[in-house]
């Protein structure tokens, strides 16, 4: 596992080996974990001061 650059990001990846009866062989699972998007706020009512 891989830290990424922001807090929760990260990279992990799994190898499976698997061979057929032709010989060939199966490869990696790569996972990628991360937040790209910036926090919405949503106001539904206005406050107004009394």
């Amino acid at each position: 596992m891989v830290d990424g650059t922001c807090r929760d990001s990260y990279t992990l990846t799994r190898r499976w080996t698997a061979t057929d009866n032709c010989g060939n062989t199966a490869a990696d699972q790569v996972i990628s974990i991360g937040d790209a998007l910036p926090p919405v706020s949503k106001v539904q009512h206005q406050l107004t001061s009394l």
